[in-house]
């Protein structure tokens, strides 16, 4: 047989897009094909067992590398006789029971994961350039893990994001949100565990009681005169832990932030003659917690400046230990009013969504700088030392700086008689972050 003079050369079988056909119309070579393939990359599973990996990842590994290839194309040829399809199911059998786990030990447990990693939904995942930053970031969260760095969901999202644009993905087509990465973690099993905030019994009569008696205490106070103080810090157990105090007023103007560290003389502030010029208004402490005579110092200076001004204003803060009650009775420019105790989750201005919105603006700088640094440090402890004092206090002037005007804007409200935020904040967890 010739086409145009050209001998066309006749075959028993030729392979179309993956697909073997045969001239006896029978899929005897293309399952013969497969089963080559595929018993090819069992031994994969047993070296990746050998070396520790749980039987859930195995099932994973099995699903997307080898069972992946029994599956290709299977619409078109899924109508086999029995003794090919009991030839494909051996591969099967062979991967759950010799190189994974065993069935008899495990039972529902395993076949469960199986039917997880196997359903429908992974098989209609989409492929192209998805799939390409799926696999990196899957890559690139191993490599990480190994060195026993925790990764959390909001830095695969940020390193998602980046590989999207190594790739040259638009950011139209790809966005590394919340769904995204819920489908991430249960396609790759990943586990997240989140430590949760707690906030004191509120007392609903207390509240009602403050919101009734606060038009008469600010009455005769400019917003920009009715002030708000808090603190908020790293965790006790970290190491380089900061407290950062905050300063915000009712028109919604905002103070220079103030960081307490533990060393009086950090070695980052080496060559920094001038500490007026520092990013922050910094402290010390032993255990770099605010305490009462640091309080009294930053007020003094405070009260300072407000009287070259000739100006008054009226503080409201909560009782914390470092707040000492006489704190009203010590200066001419600031009277001091104290909330409630157990109620600042509901009353205190900056609880109400300012440091919320400051400690985001700063996980993010975080992310960015980690996400940065993962790739050339050899363990956690590396990316950890990356991040000095003066490097925190940098980004927490800039978060601090970036904290939107809707945000720390409060408006007292005749109507309801208290001290309110006009919050635009996308939905913030209580998550343990570096300030927390």
């Amino acid at each position: 047989m010739s086409i145009n003079g050209q001998c066309v050369e006749r075959v028993h079988s030729f392979k179309l897009l993956g697909a073997y056909l045969s001239d006896d119309l029978t899929w005897n070579t293309h399952v013969d094909h497969i089963l080559k393939k595929a018993n090819s990359r069992l031994p994969i599973l047993r070296l990746l067992k050998k070396a520790g990996l749980g039987h859930t990842d195995l099932i994973t590994i099995y699903c997307s590398v080898i069972r992946s290839i029994l599956e290709y194309a299977s619409p078109v040829w899924a109508a086999l006789p029995d003794y090919l399809s009991s030839h494909l199911e051996s591969v099967q059998k062979r991967a759950l029971l010799k190189s994974i786990a065993d069935l008899k030990t495990l039972g529902d447990e395993i076949l469960s994961a199986f039917e997880a990693n196997c359903s429908s939904d992974t098989k209609g995942s989409r492929g192209g350039k998805n799939a390409e930053i799926d696999s990196a970031l899957l890559a690139w969260f191993r490599k990480a893990r190994s060195k026993n760095i925790p990764i959390s969901g909001p830095i695969l999202q940020e390193k998602a994001m980046q590989i999207a644009k190594a790739l040259d993905v638009a950011p139209s087509e790809f966005k590394a949100l919340n769904g995204y990465l819920d489908r991430f973690k249960n396609r790759n099993n990943i586990k997240a565990r989140f430590i949760s905030g707690e906030v004191g019994d509120v007392n609903e009569t207390t509240v009602d009681s403050w919101k009734e008696k606060l038009p008469e205490i600010v009455q005769g106070w400019e917003p920009e005169n009715i002030w708000n103080m808090d603190e908020t810090g790293g965790g006790k157990k970290s190491k380089e832990r900061l407290t950062c105090a905050f300063f915000v007023n009712a028109k919604g103007g905002k103070e220079k932030p103030i960081v307490i560290g533990k060393s009086a003389k950090p070695r980052y502030f080496k060559g920094i003659s001038d500490r007026s010029k520092l990013p922050c208004v910094y402290f010390n402490q032993r255990k770099a917690w605010m305490e009462s005579e640091i309080l009294e110092e930053i007020l003094i200076n405070l009260n300072r400046r407000l009287k070259t001004q000739n100006r008054r204003i009226l503080l409201f803060m909560d009782n914390a230990p470092c707040h000492p009650e006489d704190l009203g009775e010590k200066f001419t420019q600031i009277k001091v009013l104290f909330l409630p105790a157990n109620i600042t989750s509901r009353l205190q201005p900056l609880d109400l969504g300012i440091i919320q919105e400051f400690k985001l603006k700063y996980y993010r700088c975080l992310l960015t700088h980690v996400v940065s640094t993962i790739d050339v440090c050899s363990s956690a402890s590396e990316v950890c030392k990356s991040i000095d004092v003066l490097q925190a206090m940098r980004w927490t002037a800039m978060a601090w700086n970036d904290v939107s005007e809707s945000t720390e804007s409060l408006n007292v409200l005749s109507r309801q008689a208290y001290l309110v935020l006009k919050v635009e904040l996308m939905p913030w967890s209580r998550r343990t972050v570096m300030l927390r």
